[in-house]
């Protein structure tokens, strides 16, 4: 819930710019990592993420897109169907899945996400005014790019591909 604060209390530019600056920060930091620049305990760091970005490097990076190409509401969206939808499959596929999709997603996981994502599109399309049918299709495409996503992190494929989504939607 701190990037619909944050981006009210900032604006877009200053919203932005913060994104921006901690997605500096942060490949700075894991570049340095991984390079062995940052002492012996980051060893363990880099046993753990090995040489891989770590998610919130994609997470900040997906929301520095969708900020730069989506209206406030619609940015919104986006991240709460992440955050929300992205969480919900792992909670519930992990414990009730039974009924596989592919090795890591379940049918029951899938269904959890897309069900965040409504809720989500709920409280978006009564709080922003944004269109209730693109959040829809937006709740669609996450659950969709959540289930099947496979090279890319899906904190960077959701955002982006939801809330463009949802945009483009809106706007026709």
């Amino acid at each position: 819930m701190s990037v619909p604060l944050l981006y009210h209390s900032l604006g877009k530019t200053g919203f932005t710019m913060l994104v921006a600056f901690l997605l500096i920060v942060s490949i700075t930091v894991d570049v340095l990592r991984r390079k062995k620049l940052l002492g012996e305990k980051i060893e363990e760091i880099n046993r753990v993420f090995g040489s891989r970005w770590e998610g919130h490097i994609y997470f900040l990076l997906g929301t520095l897109i969708v900020t730069l190409l989506t209206e406030e509401g619609v940015l919104v969206a986006a991240i709460l169907m992440l955050t929300l939808g992205d969480g919900a499959a792992a909670l519930i596929g992990t414990k009730f899945g039974r009924h596989k999709i592919k090795k890591n997603k379940s049918v029951e996981g899938s269904l959890a996400c897309f069900l965040a994502c409504i809720a989500t599109s709920m409280f978006i399309s009564n709080f922003y005014g944004v269109d209730l049918e693109a959040l829809l299709a937006g709740a669609l495409v996450a659950t969709a790019t959540e289930t099947f996503s496979t090279r890319l992190d899906d904190n960077l494929t959701i955002p982006i591909a939801t809330g463009l989504t949802i945009q483009l939607i809106q706007n026709i």
